[in-house]
């Protein structure tokens, strides 16, 4: 029984078997002559002989042996239905007597093709899904990971890995208001941490920041919790009593304090401490915790600084002289942010001379700040210059202007060769461009090194020793003569002048004036002490200026202990510009 047969579209295989069930003649026999070999592979296909011999079949039937074929492992089924297309493809027509497989046997082959077809379609389709829904695997995963890395982000200072302060108010937040047991707030301040970042860059505070999280890691108990709260600002929550939150806090306090060992070398800074305590008797919710610990602090950076200081310790009265410290501080941080260059900056010179000859030799340049109409001494502002990175462009401008009317001085004066001592800060030693800031104001004004003393304090050298002898050793190489101020009241004085290229001592004028005090024995003493120094300074080729010398005694006694040069109110005090380079000009520096 013969049976019609109509193939479905089908891609590959599929469709070339329609076109040879198409190709039947009314005789059922295919006009084309297939070679024996090509005939011997189709017929090789499995259970397709059976399917021909049998008296019924199905193209169901033989669409589900296709569809068999190309799920078994049989490896040569793609190349053996490629050599039978190929070679019905390159037949030639030949006579109606002709042998050629029968018409069912061509039906049968084209079902089985389509089935092939379909299932291999279908496994590209299954294996498509696959491949799908591993995709979407993958995808889900990462926005798992993406959305654990955003609520990390959320919660989590990227730069140090502590928690923010978003989460740390909120944990505290979330702590039962009725919870009487005890917990402590440290908010923790880098007392320097403005001029690291104005001075090495960014690069060197990140590093300091990071550094600082992992002491403080490290110091607190492990269930503390440590957030960075602000730029420079740390808290700490703890539960630690009072007694034992006041040891941690010197702590954290004495662990900051050693130096850091950065790319650019050591680094020293100081942190300020605030606490509060809630529990017991006392109860505080998480805002005023915040609130009366920033106040602690607040009075530990008044006092200067480098401690803690608990909130409760302090008197109304003493909060309100914080606050208004804190107010005044803000408001000349303010003010002397712009100074620089807003002209309200000026220097006076005070005259250092030649003590055998009353020449001068140098001239002191003294820093004033005109604020709200009042010509401001150093020591109004000079601390909270220096604990910022204000201090760098205020000591710029210092050199700046200091090299520039000096070499205007010595221009109107044939053969001057008057030197200006210029003073720098702890904070400048640090900083490693001062020398060539100095050699660029030099050569702008076509000025030699030995015009430019630098003055420099005995606790400026101490506060970061590493790093003040390599740019003490730079400044010492461009030929610049170093001076050591107040010599005699510091900490490692004799030390000091084997440590670093020194040039000039300058002899604390307490000494100076004890010259001439009622005490005889302290006049004895003190005229020894000065002696000693004048001669420990001989014998190692170092000048010596004797400060504080108001009158014609002193200048005598000064004379006749040797020392090289002398300064003080007797040869001039501190002075404008014109004022005191007249004397200069004159030739006749003298009393005032």
């Amino acid at each position: 029984m013969r049976t019609s047969y109509t193939p479905r579209p089908a891609a590959g295989f599929a469709a070339i078997a329609r076109d040879w069930a198409a190709a039947l003649d009314s005789s059922g026999s295919l006009p084309v002559s297939v070679s024996a070999a090509a005939t011997a592979l189709a017929l090789e296909l499995h259970g397709m002989d059976r399917l021909v011999a049998a008296e019924s079949w199905s193209g169901f039937e033989a669409e589900r042996l296709g569809r068999r074929l190309a799920e078994s492992p049989f490896d040569r089924m793609p190349s053996m239905l490629t050599e039978t297309v190929e070679a019905f493809a390159a037949a030639e027509p030949v006579g109606p007597d002709s042998a050629a497989p029968s018409s069912r046997w061509w039906a049968v082959c084209a079902h089985v093709l389509t089935g092939y077809a379909d299932a291999i379609r279908e496994r590209a389709l299954d294996d498509q899904e696959a491949l799908l829904a591993a995709n979407i695997a993958v995808r889900e995963r990462e926005i798992e990971a993406l959305q654990t890395t955003l609520e990390d982000r959320a919660t989590h200072d990227p730069l140090t890995g502590l928690i923010n302060r978003t989460a740390f108010d909120e944990r505290l937040a979330a702590r039962d208001p009725d919870d009487d047991q005890t917990l402590s707030v440290l908010v923790v301040d880098l007392d320097e941490f403005k001029w690291i970042n104005g001075s090495y860059g960014h690069v060197v505070a990140d590093q300091v920041l990071r550094a600082t999280a992992a002491r403080l890691t490290q110091t607190v108990p492990a269930d503390a919790q440590v957030a960075r709260y602000g730029g420079d600002e740390f808290a700490i929550a703890t539960a630690l009593g009072r007694e034992a939150s006041d040891l941690l806090a010197q702590a954290v306090v004495d662990a900051l304090a050693a130096p850091f060992e950065m790319s650019v070398g050591s680094v020293t800074i100081d942190a300020s401490v605030g606490i509060a305590t809630t529990g017991g008797e006392i109860s505080l919710d998480a805002t005023d915790l915040i609130h009366h610990a920033n106040r602690g602090l607040a009075a530990a950076k008044a006092a200067g600084g480098r401690r803690f200081v608990r909130d409760d310790m302090l008197s109304e009265g003493e909060h309100v002289r914080y606050r208004g410290d804190l107010r005044h501080r803000l408001e000349v941080s303010t003010a002397l942010r712009h100074a620089a260059g807003d002209g309200s900056l000026e220097l006076h010179y005070q005259p250092i001379v030649e003590t055998a000859t009353g020449r001068v030799v140098a001239f002191e340049a003294l820093l004033r700040w005109r604020y709200h109409g009042i010509l401001r001494r150093p020591a109004f502002f000079m601390d909270i210059a220096e604990n910022s990175a204000m201090i760098i462009d205020i000591g710029n401008w210092v050199i700046d202007t200091a090299v520039a009317e000096v070499a205007q001085l010595r221009s109107e004066i044939p053969g001057g060769d008057v030197a200006v001592s210029i003073n720098v800060s702890a904070r400048q030693l640090r900083d490693r461009d001062l020398g060539a800031r100095f050699a660029a104001a030099l050569e702008k004004h076509d000025l030699p090194a030995s015009s430019l003393w630098i003055e420099l304090t005995e606790t400026a050298l101490i506060a970061d020793e590493e790093n003040a002898a390599e740019v003490l050793s730079t400044l010492a190489d461009l030929g610049l003569r170093l001076s050591l101020d107040d010599f005699g009241v510091g900490y490692s004085a004799l030390s000091n002048l084997s440590n670093f290229p020194i040039t000039i001592v300058k002899i604390d004028k307490s000494f100076v004036m004890a010259l001439r005090g009622s005490d005889q024995d302290v006049e004895r003493r003190r005229r020894v002490m000065i002696g000693s120094i004048q001669a420990m300074a001989t014998a190692l080729g170092i000048d010596t200026v004797a400060e504080g010398v108001e009158d014609l005694d002193l200048h005598h006694r000064i004379q006749a202990i040797g020392c090289t040069y002398s300064q003080g109110w007797f040869h001039g005090i501190p002075q404008p510009r014109e004022r005191a380079f007249e004397w200069f000009r004159r030739g006749t520096p003298g009393a005032t």
